[in-house]
Parts: structure tokens; C-alpha cells; sequence
């Protein structure tokens, strides 16, 4: 009997183990398969202008927020229309006046996302066929809706645009950057190109009015009763489960606002960590019923959802390199080629977007970013009770950032 035992809790080992490398080298898979196919939709200006809904949610900070409008007022697109969400801030006016934008102070605070974007469509001025949020320190280059209306005009029900580091001020800004083009390939790019879907940003994307409505109806998007962790998690569940892709728009460029300091990192992170437990189950249930109704996009999209936080893959990834020492060494040398493998695959992703020489040089300070996240492990309880907001402060023009960019 104890053998049978040892012999249950080797083969429960070795399926861990296994579970964990695929998911280690999955990225490198979307990479390498991606790179045999292209995005076939290219910006057309010629196409009809559909109606955006583009709504900012402002939570106590409102002048973060002006930068943002000032940048969407200047879009080369025409047929849109911005609704400023002023959630627990100050009843006081900003200096930008247009017939495109209507900014709304509730009467009670909202203290949630999901009732700002709420309180944002039942003040419509009108039917629009997209809503798009942004988050408030977003900066949007003039083309970004011309790019998005192209993707809308061929059928796409949901669009995600691509995130770019508005700031590279310090090491911590610089990692964060580094993460946010790797997931913007992996899980976004790469997986959309495989014809599956792209996982959305939280910010920068576009769904269309009566899906999106549909969908927030929910009573899992009723936030008067709980705090919703990760909204757009939900969101994009909902949209794959729908049979319906979502796509990505790599020209759709959205800056955005990259943490600095450790105490913002470690808030941030904590937050990733606690919305990816909450909602492992939402990639498990897409990858059963991607088996079940035999549907790629489904069950893609399930897997790479349900890849694990860099600091959690590599992390249990290097403790098993080192169990298998002494247990098996050629199972070490098959961790070691995983490793390998990641180690490549982040490189190529750097290449292609063409990394600054400042996020190269922040390599440097990985092992305080990564202490920083290892105490957002032991905080992970407290993201259930607390928003933990990260500050932003970063004021400056969509004309300053895009000069520095050039």
C-alpha cells in the first residue's frame, strides 16, 4: 500500500510538473507560431464613420484626466463623443469646453469602475454603436479611433488597442514597461494572430454598445453589492464566451501611465495577483467548453488566460529546476530548457517593439521589482477590501509624449 502510494504522489509530480512547463513555454509557442501569419486588416480612412462612445473614469483626481480629453479632441475622426466620469472628486470645472464632451459628477460616490462606466451610458446624449473606456492618466494619439473604427467597419465586436509606457522616469516605470509589451505580443498580438482572441487591457478597448450593455447588465457586474476585482476579466469571459473574437489593433496606440516607486509596484501587483486567482476558474470554463463545441477561439483563449503571473510561473518553475536535482536530473536540464526558452522569447519581444535603451538598462534592478511582487503574494488578502488604487501624476501633453517617443 505505501508503495502504491509513492507511486499516486510521483504520477501527481509529474502532471504538476507538466502543467507548469507547458505553460512556461506557451509563450514562446504564440511567438513562434504568430510569426508564420500577419493581421490582415490594415487602417482604411475611406470607411464610414461608426459612433464612439469614449468614456473616462476619473476616481478623486480629475486634473490627471484633462491631458486625455485634450488628446481625444484632437483625433482626426469626427463621429465620437466623450463622457468625463468625476467619481468622488471635486465639483470644480475643467478648462476645456466642447460640444463633444460632457462631464458628470455624481451625486454620491461611485467608488467602483464598473458604476462609473454604468453611470456614463445612462447619460448618453444619444445611441452610440462602441464604447470604448479609457483609464484617466491615457493619452490617445490623434489616429487612435480611425485604426479602431477599421477593425469595427470589418465585423469586430470588441477591439483592444495597444498599451504604450507613457513614462520611463525610473526602474520600476521601466520593468512595468517591460511587462506590459511582453503581454501585449503574448496574449494579445500572438493570440489574436492564431486566430483566437486578444485578452483585454482594462483600458484602450472598444466593445460595441449592445454587447457591452448586455453584458453589464449582469448581475456579476453589479457592483453595489461587492467589490468587482478585475472587471475586464469578466468582460472579456463574457465577450469569448459569446462565440464572439476579440480583436487587436497594434496601431491603435493608447499611452499609458507606468508605476515608479516600489510601494506603487507592490500595490499594483498585488491587485494582478488577487484578480488572477479570483478568476482562474473563467479560463478553465472557456477551455471545457472550447473542447465541448470544438472552438478554437474558445479554447485558446482559455489557455492563455490561464497562464499564470510571470512571477508565479517562474517562480514555481525554478523551485521544481531544483527539486528535480534530486530526484532527476535530466527533468532539471528539461526546467533549465524552459528557462532558456522564456529567456529568448522576452529578447525577441523587446525587438520587436523596438525597446528603449532605458529598458534594457533596467534589467538591472529585476530583483527589487521581483521582491516587490513577492510581497505582493503575502498581501493578496487585502486586495478583497481595499481598492489599492495606484497614484497617478504624471501630467503631461499627448504632443510631449509623442515628441519624446520620436
Amino acid at each position: 500500500m505505501p508503495d502504491l502510494v509513492i507511486q499516486i504522489l510521483f504520477v501527481v509530480f509529474i502532471a504538476v510538473q507538466l502543467t507548469f512547463f507547458f505553460f512556461l513555454i506557451l509563450p514562446f509557442l504564440n511567438t513562434l507560431f504568430s510569426s508564420l501569419t500577419k493581421d490582415k486588416i490594415k487602417r482604411n480612412d475611406s470607411l464610414p464613420e461608426k459612433d464612439f462612445a469614449l468614456i473616462i473614469t476619473a476616481y478623486k483626481n480629475l486634473k490627471i484626466s484633462i491631458p486625455l480629453v485634450e488628446s481625444l479632441l484632437a483625433s482626426n475622426y469626427s463621429n465620437y463623443h466623450i463622457y468625463l466620469i468625476a467619481d468622488n472628486c471635486p465639483a470644480e470645472s475643467i478648462p476645456i469646453r466642447s460640444e463633444k464632451l460632457s462631464v458628470l459628477f455624481p451625486d454620491n460616490p461611485l467608488n467602483s469602475k464598473v458604476n462609473s462606466i454604468k453611470y456614463g451610458i445612462s447619460n448618453f446624449v444619444r445611441n452610440h454603436d462602441h464604447i470604448a473606456i479609457f483609464d484617466p492618466d491615457n493619452l490617445s494619439p490623434p489616429d487612435f479611433l480611425k485604426v479602431v473604427n477599421s477593425y469595427v467597419s470589418k465585423g469586430f465586436d470588441a477591439v483592444q488597442g495597444r498599451r504604450v509606457a507613457k513614462n520611463l522616469n525610473s526602474v520600476y516605470a521601466c520593468l512595468d514597461a517591460i511587462g506590459e509589451m511582453y503581454y501585449n505580443y503574448i496574449v494579445r498580438e500572438a493570440t489574436y494572430r492564431l486566430g483566437s482572441s486578444a485578452v483585454i487591457a482594462g483600458s484602450a478597448m472598444s466593445v460595441e454598445s449592445g454587447l457591452f450593455r448586455e453584458i453589464f447588465a449582469d448581475e456579476s457586474f453589479n457592483a453595489d453589492k461587492r467589490l468587482i476585482i478585475a472587471e475586464d476579466k469578466l468582460l472579456q469571459y463574457e465577450i469569448v464566451k459569446r462565440n464572439k473574437r476579440i480583436a487587436f489593433a497594434r496601431d491603435a496606440v493608447v499611452y499609458d501611465e507606468k508605476v515608479d516607486t516600489g510601494k506603487e509596484v507592490q500595490k499594483q501587483k498585488t491587485r494582478w495577483l488577487n484578480s488572477y486567482f479570483k478568476h482562474l476558474n473563467l479560463g478553465t470554463d472557456l477551455i471545457k467548453r472550447g473542447i465541448a463545441k470544438l472552438n478554437f477561439n474558445q479554447f485558446y483563449f482559455g489557455l492563455n488566460i490561464a497562464i499564470p503571473p510571470l512571477i508565479v510561473i517562474n517562480g514555481v518553475s525554478f523551485i521544481f529546476m531544483i527539486v528535480n536535482l534530486f530526484v532527476d536530473k535530466v527533468y532539471s536540464l528539461v526546467w533549465l530548457t524552459g528557462f532558456f526558452l522564456f529567456a529568448v522569447n522576452l529578447f525577441i519581444v523587446l525587438l520587436i517593439n523596438k525597446a528603449d535603451r532605458k529598458i534594457w538598462m533596467a534589467f538591472l534592478g529585476l530583483p527589487i521589482f521581483l521582491y516587490k511582487q513577492f510581497l505582493a503574494i503575502l498581501n493578496l488578502k487585502q486586495s478583497d477590501k481595499d481598492f489599492l488604487v495606484t497614484e497617478k501624476k504624471k501630467i503631461v501633453s499627448i504632443n510631449e509624449v509623442m515628441k519624446n517617443k520620436n
